[in-house]
């Protein structure tokens, strides 16, 4: 038997360094699929998981955001938070308003880490929602 490795086109690996309250977090981004059903009613996708690593510490933290349903044929390309990415099938990049987004979400959560902090824990699952969901 011989096996050879399949390569197959994942995506982008999307990157980028935040500094909150003088602590410095390497993020990275994975944008998640919106679905069949989503994807062909034409929105954009509403979910995103970051890990952020910390220089000093040896395990990443992850949280997942959501992102309001958004139709890309029904408001302006500002008015979005996501856009088609052309030079790669099935890859999307952060608008402005994303990004302003992911500005907000990750300082929620060093927010919510330094809570956690005060009783010796750390968070297990979080979610940043500007879904307008409960």
């Amino acid at each position: 038997m011989q096996y050879t490795p399949l390569y197959e086109l994942k995506g982008q690996r999307i990157t980028e360094t935040y500094t909150v309250e003088g602590v410095t977090y390497h993020a990275q981004f994975v944008i998640q699929n919106q679905g069949f059903a989503l994807g062909m009613a034409g929105y954009d996708p509403v979910a995103v998981d970051i890990s952020l690593m910390k220089d000093d510490e040896s395990a990443p933290y992850s949280f997942s955001v959501l992102f309001p349903k958004v139709r890309a044929s029904d408001c302006p390309p500002q008015e979005r938070f996501f856009t088609k990415d052309r030079s790669t099938p099935d890859s999307y990049r952060f608008t402005a308003k994303g990004e302003e987004k992911l500005v907000e979400a990750i300082v929620r959560f060093h927010a919510e880490l330094e809570l956690y902090k005060t009783i010796g824990r750390k968070p297990e699952r979080f979610v940043v929602g500007f879904d307008d969901s409960p």
